[in-house]
């Protein structure tokens, strides 16, 4: 299973320069739970922006640079060699984590999506990659509030790509 995990405003952005646009703590928490044990495949990007491995989790960083290293992750040139990577090591469910060249160039092997869906529309520079939704099966809809600690209402959507 290749899995996409993401969070998007309503207009599909995911970033604003290298950083997430909103501060949702029960979001992240969300994101740690659904990631933690597995293999996570994300770009360059998206790793130096993040600034350290995901603990708990196996980070598969994506470069065209050769000579990248990064303390405690492995690096692959492509990722259809990350996602082979993480089948030899019997991994069930490899999660896409970003960023958008990442999710565009990975749709393609996508057969599940955990989208977190944030309710506002917001401006960026990096967005999730558009799709059919009439492709998918949606098997979870999930509304979240927003409280003290959350700016923003966010609905978690689980598709699973129609056969």
């Amino acid at each position: 299973m290749i899995s996409a995990l993401v969070a998007m405003s309503k207009n599909g952005v995911i970033g604003k320069n290298g950083r997430l646009p909103w501060s949702l703590p029960d979001e992240l928490d969300h994101f740690t739970k659904i990631s933690w044990g597995h293999h996570i495949i994300m770009g360059r990007k998206t790793h130096e922006s993040i600034g350290r491995p995901l603990e708990g989790r196996e980070n598969l960083i994506i470069s065209r640079d050769e000579n990248y290293f990064s303390h405690g992750c492995k690096v692959f040139s492509s990722i259809e060699s990350a996602i082979n990577f993480a089948k030899s090591k019997s991994e069930k469910e490899v999660m896409i984590i970003g960023g958008a060249k990442i999710y565009s160039d990975s749709l393609k092997f996508i057969n599940k999506m955990y989208i977190s869906v944030i309710d506002v529309y917001l401006e960026g520079d990096a967005y999730f990659p558009c799709f059919d939704w009439r492709d998918w099966e949606q098997k979870k809809n999930e509304e979240h509030k927003k409280n003290s600690k959350n700016i923003y209402d966010w609905d978690f959507i689980i598709l699973e790509k129609k056969k």
